[in-house]
Parts: structure tokens; sequence; C-alpha cells
């Protein structure tokens, strides 16, 4: 083994120093180079061949595309912050680089940077009771890890955490920020105010960022936005049969083009490679997993950072997750004619903005959709919207004969993760499943 760094005075320098270290002073620049993004994209390239799917290797080497851009000084006065639940959309008809500080902090887990960059923001006192998936993001602006914004823009919906996210780090980067307050509940009146407030939006980042508005583009972002919600709904088909040919621990991981590439060419062909790979698996009678004794509906997220969690659950267990709420096509198809109130009511329709049972009858009809046999629900901590309404959801399935597991947990800091301890409770699950069965 190579010896470890000398200090001075010949003392050795601890391991974690040294990446600290490294993280602080190298990274950001590192980050802005075009060479580590050309390495990434060739190392995918010649990988294809160990992703599950091919749309699995296209969904990386787009998000290495946007991710180069954001970070590219040529895109700086280009690049802006979205939420999850922002209509980017509005960001490609500008033909803007749509950046989540959230998608970034799920990155950073998956790399294992989680521990710095938490720790960096509770270093300037920011609660380890809030949402990590903010405290990651406001870690990485204080460090320099993250792209610097041209502007950042906020659709306030379901979660409460974003817009101070977005506050506190316009003001790091002293950018300009603009928060769209969206309606509780959705009706004519409600989409025609949030219409509104979308379009002001939309010429808003156009000063902000010196982009020019055209309604020709606008159409096209909403066109490409509409055939990936198609490829999407082909997606969710294939995986109602039996045996389902995607399993949850790979589909989750297709989040990324539904929160950051609707309204470009990326999700369209990410979703229709998808597609097309999961109908030849359904004629061939392939299933995902070599056993699938029970289907499972997953709730809310998962763990980013490594995790055995869904080995545990479906290749150990056989307990095969074949549908997950957050990959569900909640929105209707949008109309060309009326970009803004079409994207209103899709903002609109996502079925945890308003109260609690709105989401419960959604997870219902899902559950029974896939004819799933259990539901875990992944309880973030720190996500007051999901978490929160855990027991209006189990009241609500339980009523049509779904049993569901509260599984608690967090999304992106892995030092609260405990791998016996999932592995206690989810084969208690699955065992109880068994009784059920008779």
């Amino acid at each position: 083994m190579p010896a470890a760094p000398r200090g001075k005075g010949g003392a050795d320098v601890p391991f974690e120093e040294v990446r600290r270290a490294f993280l602080r002073h190298l990274a950001p620049r590192l980050l802005r180079s075009g060479l580590l993004y050309q390495a990434a994209d060739r190392l995918a390239r010649l990988r294809e061949a160990d992703y599950p799917f091919k749309a699995s290797a296209l969904m990386v080497r787009h998000g290495l595309q946007l991710t180069r851009r954001a970070y590219s000084r040529r895109f700086r006065r280009r690049t802006v912050w979205t939420n999850v639940f922002f209509p980017t959309e509005l960001a490609y008809a500008l033909d803007l680089v749509p950046f989540s500080p959230e998608v970034a902090s799920a990155s950073a887990a998956a790399l294992g940077l989680d521990r710095f960059l938490l720790s960096t923001a509770e270093g300037r006192w920011y609660s380890s009771d809030a949402c990590s998936f903010h405290r990651c993001a406001l870690g990485g602006a204080i460090a320099g890890l993250t792209p610097e914004p041209a502007a950042l823009a906020v659709c306030g919906a379901i979660c409460d955490g974003v817009p101070k996210l977005f506050e506190r780090a316009s003001e790091i980067y002293r950018r300009p920020f603009r928060l769209v307050h969206v309606p509780c509940r959705p009706s004519v009146q409600a989409q025609e105010y949030l219409a509104g407030e979308l379009e002001d939006l939309y010429l808003w980042l156009a000063r902000a960022t010196g982009a020019e508005p055209r309604a020709d583009r606008l159409r096209e972002a909403l066109d490409l936005s509409n055939r990936a919600r198609a490829h999407m709904l082909e997606v969710l088909s294939y995986r109602q049969s039996r045996p389902c040919p995607l399993n949850g621990g790979v589909a989750l991981g297709y989040l990324y083009p539904l929160f950051l590439a609707q309204g470009s060419p990326g999700a369209v062909e990410v979703y229709g490679t998808l597609a097309r790979e999961l109908a030849q698996r359904v004629r061939e009678g392939r299933g995902a997993l070599t056993q699938e004794r029970y289907r499972i509906l997953w709730l809310h997220l998962k763990p980013f950072y490594p995790s055995r969690l869904f080995t545990i659950l479906e290749e150990e267990l056989g307990a095969v997750v074949v549908c997950e709420e957050m990959t569900q096509v909640y929105w209707e198809e949008l109309d060309l004619s009326r970009p803004f109130f079409s994207l209103a009511g899709k903002v609109l329709s996502h079925f945890q903005q308003g109260p609690a049972q709105r989401r419960a009858e959604a997870v219902v009809e899902a559950a029974l959709r896939f004819k799933v046999d259990g539901a875990v629900h992944f309880s973030h901590w720190g996500c007051r919207q999901s978490t929160g309404g855990v027991r209006v959801v189990k009241d609500a399935l339980a009523a049509v004969g779904v049993p569901l597991l509260d599984l608690g947990g967090d999304c992106v800091d892995s030092s609260a993760y405990s791998e016996e301890q999932a592995r206690t409770r989810l084969s208690a699950f699955v065992e109880m499943l068994e009784a059920r069965r008779g």
C-alpha cells in the first residue's frame, strides 16, 4: 500500500483531511473541466454492456452532457437553478440549462460526498433536522461545488423547504430569485391564475438570462414533453405485466429525465428506448428478476447512496417493486395552443399538491392497477409532506386490502442507514405477506 501523506514535521496526514482538502480546493476546478466529462462519457460508452438497459447508458450520457453545460463558462449566463417540480419545458424553450440542486444532492450521495457536504452546511449552523437534500445542496454551494446560476426559479408546489434553499443560494451567488406560488387545490380559476404566473416567470427568465422568447420554441418544447410522456405511459403499461420487466431498484434511477429533462430531446430518447426494450422483454416473457413472489408498490424515494436495500427486498426476498408513486404519469397531454395554461394544469395535477387524501387516492389507484401485494413507504427524515401523510395513505391502502410498511430512513445521509435494521423490517414484512396468502 502507498504510504500516507506526510505533514509538517513528518507527521502522518489523515486520509479524511486529504480528501477534504481535495474537495475544497481541486474539485471545484475539476467539475468545470471539459476533460472530466469527456473521460466520463468515454467510460460510459465503453461500459454500455454493463448497464441493465441501453436506456440507462443513454440517460447517463445525457446527464453528463447537461451537467457539463451547467458547469461550463460558456453557459454560465444560461444556467438556471430549478426545483424538481418545476416545468422544465419553460427552460428548454428558452435554450437554458436547468440545474436541480436536489438531483445534484442525490448524485453527490451516490458518489459518497454526502457527509462532506452535509457537515459543510451544518458547520454554518444549518439544522440537521432540515431535509438532507437541501442541506447537501447548500453545502455544495458553500464549498463552491455547485454551478453558478444566472437565475434561480422555484415552482412552489409540494415541498415547503425548497423556497428557503433557493433564497439562501441566491444570496450566496448574488443572483436573482423568483418564486411562483402554486394554489393548494386545483380548479379552473387556480389554473388560470397559475398560467399567468408561469407566463410572467417565462418572460422574467428571458430577461434575466438574455434569452429570446420564441413561440415556436415553446411549442417544440411542449411537443417533446408530450412525446416523452407517451413513452412513459408505454413503460408503465409494460410494467403491469407478469413477470414485471423492470424492477424498482432500476426504475427509480429514471427520475432524472422526469425531474430535469421534460421538454428536451433527451427525455424522448431515453424513455423511447426504455419502452422498446421493455416491449421486447414482455414478448419474451422475461422478468427483471429470477423470482417474483410478491409485487410491491414503492412510495416516496429511495436511498441514493450505495446500499443493498433493493437487493435485499427484490433479489433475496423475491418482493419485486413493480411501480413507484414518483414515476407515475399524473398529468394530461399538454395543449400546444395554450402552453402556459396546460403547464399550469400539469403542476396542479400532481397528487401530492393539496390534501393528503388526494395522494392517498392516487396511491390506491396505482396499487389496484398494478395488482400489488403490499406497499413500502420510505419515510425520508425531514420531509414534512411525504412522511407526514403516511397514516392517511396507510389507512387508504388497508381499506383495499394492501398492507403498508413504514420504513424510516434518509435518502441522502448515508449515516442514517442500517442494513441489518432494514433487512429485519423487510424480512418481517415479507413473512407477513406470506402468512396472508395462507
